[in-house]
């Protein structure tokens, strides 16, 4: 009897890991994508003041438009992560991304670039709320702070890389580079819809406040916001450091 509760335990268990690993891996990939393409947009900004001729308040106006969106989006994707689900705000989030992520490519004026940081903003906040509680909702209480650490590590990775993404911009263009960033974010966004929805997320009404709530109380996703709410802060002081000239990696 014991021998066969601890057989059942471990195709339990083997279930369990072969269904949370799509998971893990999508929404690790949309937290690194989200971060790549905000940390590649800093090191451009010089390039595009220079190019379009902006005075200093076009410039901070530029800057602060990515604050604006993360703002702004913040409790609609928290709304509508309650009401539709963390796999509608996911997918949202992501085809929002590659909007951003095209219209920043082909975008060559003052007012259409205005658009995209905001856009990106806003997709942000999709993202991060969608992935974060779709984590604690699907990760088994014992090893949430495990998986946890995976979506940290993905987002620090994409902020390294970022630069970089920003370099290869400069070097064979801003079109092709974002191009592929979206058609990157379209290919995510269809693998996010062929992964099955957490089964309290199906009725529409996944709880997605004390999905959150619990993990900081846990001290296990508090990490992940911590990086999340410091995005547009961090995004505002490297612009602005980029615009001014004072910024050695710009």
């Amino acid at each position: 009897m014991i021998g066969g509760g601890a057989g059942r335990a471990v195709v339990a268990s083997a279930a369990s890991d072969s269904g949370l690993r799509p998971v893990v891996t999508l929404t690790c990939s949309a937290l690194f994508v989200d971060v790549l393409f905000y940390s590649a947009l800093a090191p451009l900004l010089p390039g595009i003041e220079r190019r379009l001729s902006l005075s200093a308040a076009q410039a901070g106006v530029l800057v602060g438009v990515y604050v604006l969106g993360t703002m702004t989006a913040m409790l609609p994707s928290l709304l509508l992560a309650t009401h539709a689900g963390v796999k509608a705000t996911l997918v949202l989030g992501l085809l929002l991304l590659a909007a951003a992520s095209a219209g920043f490519g082909v975008a060559q004026s003052y007012e259409a670039l205005l658009v995209t940081p905001f856009v990106l903003g806003a997709a942000g906040s999709a993202i991060w709320i969608g992935t974060l509680a779709w984590l604690m909702n699907t990760a088994p209480s014992g090893r949430r702070g495990e998986i946890l650490g995976f979506a940290y590590g993905a987002s620090a990775a994409g902020n390294v890389g970022g630069p970089l993404l920003g370099g290869i911009a400069n070097a064979v263009g801003r079109a092709y580079t974002f191009a592929a960033a979206g058609l990157l974010a379209l290919l995510m966004t269809l693998a996010t819809l062929l992964i099955a929805a957490p089964r309290n997320d199906s009725s529409g009404r996944t709880s997605v406040g004390v999905a959150l709530i619990r993990g900081i109380r846990a001290r296990r996703c508090g990490g992940l916001l911590r990086v999340w709410a410091s995005l547009p802060a961090r995004w505002s002081r490297l612009g602005t450091r980029c615009l001014i000239g004072r910024s050695g990696s710009c």
